[in-house]
């Protein structure tokens, strides 16, 4: 299983991000910098996000079609992994992963791949840890082989507890979901190269009292992407 851990760091292009709404509960419960930090964290590879699940669903994409086109076209195939860190790295992370997936196959000829992530697991970085589990849901085009991008359209859903430690430890319960439009991923190293996601946010504090944000992120093609919220521009590294 070709597994890619990369460290997603982020820099601030706007130092202040505008309320995400015309009430002010949301900042007073949970600093915007909390909030880029769980989004990163959903979509980083070394946390177990988005882009380290697209790329392990790429790989078992890239072998069926390599080897087994011809027996699989209308098969629901189940499987399951355990994915975890290398104990080199900063962050940490541990999950269990269960799969479905199947080929859609028109007039004989391979037409779009259908695949589902379940995992349950942790992670654990400087800045947040948490419990959570993954639903990762999406169908897959552009299979020629003469095609160097597959394209991905699906949803991808983290919910759990998060730790988060950046001014003070604070204890957060959140589900962010993410809408993915036409991702590119390259068919060589299976990583996000372009393409546009919309997520939303919603949580509780155990302090009390809850929070919703709404963005997008865009991904570039020189390994890094953009978080959007109200207009506040976060560039990150994948």
């Amino acid at each position: 299983m070709k597994t890619s851990f990369k460290f997603l760091a982020f820099t601030a292009v706007i130092s202040i991000l505008a309320s995400c709404s015309d009430d002010d509960t949301n900042n007073n419960l949970i600093s915007e910098e909390e909030v880029v930090e769980i989004v990163q964290r959903t979509v980083a590879s070394d946390t177990y996000g988005m882009a380290a699940q697209i790329e392990d669903a790429s790989d078992i994409l890239d072998n069926e079609i390599s080897t087994k086109i011809n027996k699989i076209c209308g098969v629901l195939q189940e499987g399951s992994i355990i994915a975890e860190s290398n104990p080199s790295m900063v962050s940490s992370y541990s999950y269990s992963v269960s799969y479905k997936h199947e080929m859609v196959c028109v007039d004989n000829t391979l037409s779009e791949y259908l695949i589902d992530f379940s995992a349950s697991g942790q992670y654990t970085t400087p800045r947040i840890e948490s419990n959570d589990e993954t639903i990762l849901d999406v169908a897959v085009s552009n299979l020629e082989s003469q095609a160097s991008q597959y394209v991905y359209n699906g949803s991808f859903r983290r919910d759990g507890s998060q730790v988060v430690r950046i001014v003070a430890e604070k204890v957060y319960s959140s589900t962010i979901s993410i809408q993915n439009s036409d991702l590119l991923v390259d068919k060589t190293s299976f990583e996000i190269v372009a393409g546009t996601s919309t997520f939303s946010l919603t949580g509780s504090s155990t302090r009390g009292g809850s929070f919703s944000y709404n963005g997008t992120i865009i991904y570039n093609d020189n390994g890094t992407a953009s978080i959007e919220i109200n207009g506040a521009i976060y560039n990150v590294v994948l």
